[in-house]
């Protein structure tokens, strides 16, 4: 038998610095968190392999996803789907 979660990521694209879409999120009332299991509201976390990409709730995908970090290029979703046994 194999669970699924769904993950929303977004990638930071070249020309941008994480640190600056990470300024962006904090000043919009976002919340840095560092591990998935403090996710609650409007909160993200940066990857711990691939510091370019940031994690957010899956409940905040229709408030991401017409953000201005996303509707201007600086930032790409990807939803993506893990499976465990």
């Amino acid at each position: 038998m194999y669970s699924s979660c769904v993950q929303l990521c977004a990638c930071v694209c070249v020309g941008n610095s994480v640190s600056a879409v990470k300024r962006e999120l904090i000043d919009d009332g976002f919340t840095e968190v560092y591990s998935e299991a403090e996710f609650d509201g409007k909160t993200f976390m940066i990857d711990d392999q691939c510091t370019d990409v940031l994690s957010f709730p899956n409940e905040l995908i229709s408030c991401i996803e017409n953000y201005p970090l996303v509707t201007s290029g600086a930032l790409v979703l990807q939803v993506s789907v893990c499976y465990a046994q």
